[in-house]
């Protein structure tokens, strides 16, 4: 009779730690890959927030200075700034309120009130009931953020949300013309 030959069946130690080491690199570069994935994804959205967040604030007060019949811009300090102006809504029949953009450069904070009397230059207490449009704020190359040039209205600022590079706005906005009346916002 022949005898058959015994066959080893199944892996043994050496090639079973030959696989696991393969599986570990292939696992550690895919790994790497959706971390680093996950991480631009994350830069990528928060460079697209501020920068919509940026906009949005642009929008906001060329549309307020836009559709005034008064600006007025007042340096509180040496480095914080209130813009106020008289506005009339979009609405079919205008409703005139007063709007206001305060920047506190401690707070890198740009915050806006609309009231229907006069707005007064509130204190750091006074902040926390305006609403907050965007922090990370800053003036460019140590500027302030209004300029204002007759009834033109310069608009320069950065925003910087965590790590990401800063994104800048420079806008300008100037009033449509006709009768400059201030009263009762200031």
């Amino acid at each position: 009779m022949i005898q058959k030959l015994k066959r080893e069946d199944g892996l043994g130690l050496v090639e079973l730690i030959i696989y696991m080491a393969l599986t570990l690199v292939i696992l550690s570069a895919v790994g790497g890959v959706v971390i680093s994935m996950i991480t631009v994804q994350n830069q990528v959205m928060g460079s697209a927030n501020a920068a919509e967040q940026a906009q949005l604030i642009s929008r906001s007060i060329n549309s307020g200075v836009r559709n005034s019949t008064a600006v007025q811009l007042q340096a509180v300090n040496t480095t914080d700034q209130i813009l106020r102006v008289r506005t009339a809504s979009a609405a079919n029949t205008a409703v005139w309120s007063c709007q206001a953009w305060y920047f506190s450069a401690a707070d890198k904070a740009l915050r806006m009130k609309t009231a229907a009397t006069a707005i007064a230059t509130p204190s750091q207490s006074d902040l926390t009931g305006w609403t907050l449009l965007a922090s990370g704020v800053s003036p460019v190359q140590g500027q302030t953020i209004f300029l204002q040039n007759g009834v033109k209205l310069s608009i320069i600022f950065s925003e910087k949300v965590a790590n990401e590079t800063p994104i800048i706005i420079r806008t300008s906005v100037s009033q449509r013309g006709g009768v400059r009346i201030s009263a009762p916002c200031f």
